[in-house]
């Protein structure tokens, strides 16, 4: 028998796989992305990660990427670390047996979140439909993370490049926030 691990979408992991274009937006599967959940007891939890070579945020805001990951400040105790599939397991393994106490645990989380690339015409103003995305009158800078909630959905929001944003959804959320997307792509902007 030959298990493939699939995305939430029905796409095998590895590759980015295009879901909709709609008005001037691109919705992609980026099941070429996996991530690992870091939590830790105490705040000295990035100081002793950087001991093992791992570079996490120390506060929300900018994402800090190194040798192929990207992490993601959630909490002072939590953090998200993409990376690729093939690698989500020996970085779980990696950091648990440098923490063999359990003061810093790392998890699977690739099956837990589907990651959603919006791309094209400002895709934070898309997004603004169906919630507050930012307290910042600028929305979210580039290189930089958050979560909120949109279209009653909490999602983690990660703004790539101008015009292109990442965001990790919950897998059983997934489909909803993808037909969330496409029909607010679809309605005309609202006056303000």
């Amino acid at each position: 028998m030959s298990i493939l691990a699939k995305s939430a979408f029905g796409n095998l992991h590895g590759s980015s796989h295009a879901l909709a274009s709609v008005h001037r937006h691109d919705i992609h599967d980026r099941a070429d992305l996996a991530a690992v959940l870091v939590v830790a007891t105490d705040d000295d939890a990035a100081a002793e990660l950087a001991s093992i070579g791992l570079t996490v945020p120390t506060g929300a805001g900018p994402m800090v990427a190194q040798d192929g990951l990207q992490a993601i400040w959630l909490s002072p105790r939590s953090w998200v670390i993409q990376c690729a599939p093939e690698a989500e397991m020996a970085l779980v393994a990696r950091i648990n047996a440098a923490f063999d106490d359990r003061r810093i645990t790392a998890s699977l989380f690739g099956d837990h979140l589907a990651w959603i690339e919006i791309s094209g015409a400002d895709p934070q103003a898309l997004l603004r439909r169906g919630g507050f995305v930012s307290l910042d009158a600028g929305g979210i800078a580039p290189g930089s993370a958050k979560r909120t909630l949109v279209a009653e959905v909490n999602v983690i929001l990660c703004h790539i490049e101008p015009g292109r944003l990442l965001a990790g959804v919950e897998r059983s959320r997934a489909r909803y926030f993808v037909d969330w997307l496409k029909q607010a792509a679809k309605e005309p902007s609202p006056a303000f």
